[in-house]
C-alpha cells in the first residue's frame, strides 16, 4: 500500500502507533489528509502525533481543522487543536462559532466562547452563530449565546435578523427568549418582510401569537396578504382578530385577490365576511388584478360563483383593460365565460386596444369558446380594431376562420391584410369547399345504396360518385395552390 494511503487509513481508524510509524514517508498532502480524517472521527491520539511537533503544520491548516472539530462538535479534538494554535486563532478568521451553534453543540461553543472567540464571526454566508441557532431552534445555545452578550438583533447579509429566523421556522420557544432579550418585533429585512411578516406565511399560530403579543405590528400591507396568498385560514383569523386591514393593498394586489391567485376559497370566504371589498382597492397600485378577474383568467369556477353572490362587477375592467369576460376567453374557460354571460356580463366589451372576448378567442384560437359566442349574438366585426377574421387569419387559425366565414363575416379587412392572412383565407375557403364536395358525394353514394338495391349497381354508383368527388376535392386543392402562389407572390411584393 501506498504511503500516503496507509496513513489516511491508521488515522481514519484511529491507529496512533502506525500512524506515528508512517509520517516520515508522507508528504504535506498526505499529513493533511489525514489530519482531517482523524479530526472528524474526533481521534484525539492521532490528531496530537499528526501536528507534531509544534509549528510543522502551518496555521492555516489548524485553523481549518478547529473548524471542522466544531463543525462535528468533537470536543477533546477541539482543545488539542486550540493548543497548538497558540490562542491567536479567534482573530484570524470564521472561529467554527457559527457553525457549532448551526448544529446545536453547545459544549464547543462554551469552549470557543471561553477561548474568546468572537461571537459576531460569521460563516462564508455571513450567517451568525445566534442567527444559526435561532433559525435551527438550539433554545439552550441560542441562551448562552445571548448570555455571553452576542447582538440580539445582528443580522448577516440580506438583512434577516435572528427573531425572523426563529419565526420562520416555527421556534416558539426561541422566539419568546429573543423578544425576552429586546429583540426588535418590527425589523424589516431587505424585502419589507418582518417577524410577523414570516409567521403569517408559514402558518405559525402560536408564534404569531407570541409576536402579536409583544406588539408586533399588524397593519402593515404584506402581514395578511401573506397569509390569504397560502390559505391559512387560523392564521387569517387570528390577524383579523387583532386588526389587520383587510383592503391592505401588497404587491398591487389586496388579500382577496391573493386568495383567488391560490383558488383558497375558504380564507376568501372569511375576508368577504369581514367586508373585503370584493372588486379590489381601485388606484395605482392596483395594478392590474381584481378578485373577479384573477378568479376568470384561472378557471376557478367555484370562486367565481361565489364573487358574484357577493355582488362583484361582472363588467369591472382592470388597469389593461380586460373584463371578467375577456380573462375567461382568452384563457379558453368555457363554463366560465358561459356563467359570466348569464349574469349580464358584456359579450362584446373592449380592452383599451378595443379587441372584444371574440377577438381574443380568435387570437387564441379557442374554437369552442368563439363559437358559443357567436351563438349568443356577439358582433362579428371588429368595434374599434382588426376583425376577429383578421385576427384568425393573420395567427393561421383556418378552422376559427371557416366559423367567422359561415357566420357571414365580411372578408374585405383580410384581403386588405398581410399576404399570410390572405393565404389562410384562402385555404379556409378551399379547404372546406372540398370538405364539402366530398360529404356532399358520400351522401348521394348512401343514397344510391338505398334505392339501386342491388349490390353491382350500388358499387357502380359509389365508384362514380367517389370518382367525381375526388375530382373535386383535386379542383379545389389546385385553387388553394394557386391561392397560395398568389399570397406568396403578394408577399415578396409586400416586402
Amino acid at each position: 500500500m501506498l504511503p500516503a494511503a496507509a496513513l489516511w487509513l491508521a488515522a481514519q481508524q484511529g491507529r496512533a502507533d502506525d500512524a506515528r510509524r508512517l509520517l516520515g514517508g508522507a508528504d504535506e498532502a498526505a499529513k493533511a489528509a489525514a489530519l482531517y480524517v482523524g479530526v472528524v472521527n474526533d481521534h484525539v491520539e492521532v490528531v496530537e502525533v499528526l501536528i507534531q511537533p509544534p509549528g510543522a503544520v502551518p496555521f492555516s491548516t489548524i485553523m481549518d481543522m478547529v473548524e471542522n472539530a466544531a463543525t462535528h462538535g468533537n470536543v477533546k479534538t477541539l482543545l488539542v487543536l486550540l493548543g497548538a494554535g497558540g490562542g491567536r486563532w479567534p482573530r484570524f478568521r470564521d472561529s467554527g462559532v457559527a457553525r457549532a451553534a448551526e448544529r446545536g453543540h453547545l459544549d464547543v461553543v462554551r469552549v470557543l466562547v471561553a477561548h474568546k472567540a468572537q461571537l459576531e464571526c460569521t460563516d462564508t454566508h455571513q450567517i451568525t452563530a445566534l442567527c444559526f441557532a435561532s433559525q435551527h431552534g438550539h433554545l439552550a445555545t441560542a441562551q448562552f449565546l445571548l448570555e455571553s452578550k452576542a447582538s440580539v438583533d445582528a443580522s448577516y447579509v440580506r438583512s434577516t435578523a435572528p427573531l425572523m429566523l426563529a419565526a420562520t421556522h416555527a421556534h416558539r420557544d426561541v422566539v419568546e427568549l429573543l423578544v425576552r432579550s429586546s429583540a426588535d418585533v418590527n425589523a424589516a429585512d431587505k424585502y419589507g418582510r418582518t417577524a410577523l411578516t414570516r409567521a403569517a406565511r408559514s402558518g405559525h399560530c402560536a408564534t404569531a401569537a407570541v409576536l402579536l403579543q409583544s406588539k408586533a405590528a399588524v397593519d402593515g400591507s404584506a402581514v395578511l396578504a401573506e397569509a390569504a396568498f397560502v390559505g391559512h385560514t387560523a392564521m387569517t383569523a387570528l390577524l383579523l382578530a387583532h386588526g389587520a386591514s383587510v383592503n391592505a393593498v401588497h404587491d398591487g394586489m389586496t388579500a382577496l385577490t391573493q386568495t383567488c391567485l391560490r383558488n383558497h376559497r375558504a380564507v376568501a370566504l372569511q375576508l368577504l365576511k369581514h367586508r373585503a371589498s370584493v372588486n379590489g382597492v381601485a388606484g395605482p397600485n392596483q395594478c392590474r388584478h381584481r378578485p373577479l378577474n384573477v378568479a376568470c383568467e384561472r378557471g376557478q369556477l367555484a370562486t367565481v360563483k361565489m364573487l358574484l353572490r357577493h355582488k362583484a362587477a361582472v363588467n369591472l375592467r382592470d388597469s389593461t383593460g380586460w373584463t371578467p369576460l375577456i380573462n375567461a376567453c382568452r384563457e379558453n374557460h368555457a363554463d366560465i365565460a358561459e356563467w359570466l354571460l348569464e349574469h349580464k356580463a358584456a359579450i362584446d366589451g373592449v380592452d383599451h386596444d378595443g379587441d372584444t372576448p371574440l377577438g381574443y378567442a380568435a387570437k387564441k384560437n379557442h374554437l369552442s369558446i368563439a363559437a358559443m359566442l357567436i351563438a349568443r349574438g356577439a358582433k362579428i366585426e371588429g368595434v374599434r380594431t382588426k376583425s376577429p377574421l383578421v385576427l384568425a387569419c393573420r395567427r393561421g387559425h383556418s378552422h376559427l376562420a371557416r366559423l367567422l366565414l359561415d357566420s357571414k363575416a365580411s372578408t374585405a379587412g383580410v384581403h386588405a391584410d398581410i399576404p399570410h392572412a390572405r393565404c389562410t383565407l384562402g385555404w379556409a375557403v378551399s379547404g372546406w369547399a372540398a370538405a364539402a364536395a366530398a360529404a356532399a358525394a358520400m351522401t348521394k353514394a348512401a343514397a344510391a345504396v338505398a334505392q339501386t338495391g342491388t349490390k353491382a349497381a350500388a358499387m357502380a354508383e359509389t365508384a362514380a360518385v367517389t370518382a367525381r368527388a375526388e375530382a373535386e376535392a383535386a379542383a379545389a386543392a389546385e385553387a388553394a395552390a394557386a391561392g397560395t402562389a398568389r399570397a406568396e407572390a403578394d408577399t415578396v411584393s409586400w416586402t
